[in-house]
């Protein structure tokens, strides 16, 4: 980011924050939220001027640990539900690959999660 100078004064600067906490916070080994406890933080977030709130992967890319990717779909599919019905929904964005080797799009159940 570059400093504008105006008249001798610095000119205002504005800076932009997406957010990764939902996705991020979701991975980590030491912390485990539940789809009420991401909506409470997504909405500490818009209110704290947040433009962009990622949501939590709808599909975790290890697909070797079944249980553990069930939970967390569920886990993600109950967030998006809850956000249908909050003002800020426009806000909440997804975030997820969107290619895989040696699978064609129209095939790829991640792409096909990602869009529901």
């Amino acid at each position: 980011m570059q400093k504008k100078q105006k008249e001798g004064k610095m000119a205002e600067q504005e800076v932009l924050i997406s957010d990764t906490t939902l996705r991020e916070g979701g991975q980590s080994m030491a912390t485990t939220l539940i789809p009420v406890d991401m909506l409470a933080i997504a909405e500490k977030l818009h209110e704290f001027g947040v433009p962009w709130i990622e949501g939590p992967w709808p599909v975790p890319e290890d697909e070797t640990r079944e249980e553990e990717e069930e939970e967390a779909r569920q886990k993600a599919k109950e967030f998006y539900q809850l956000v249908q019905d909050v003002p800020f929904r426009d806000k909440i964005v997804v975030f997820g690959s969107t290619m895989e080797k040696e699978v064609e799009a129209r095939q790829s159940k991640r792409l096909k999660a990602l869009i529901q």
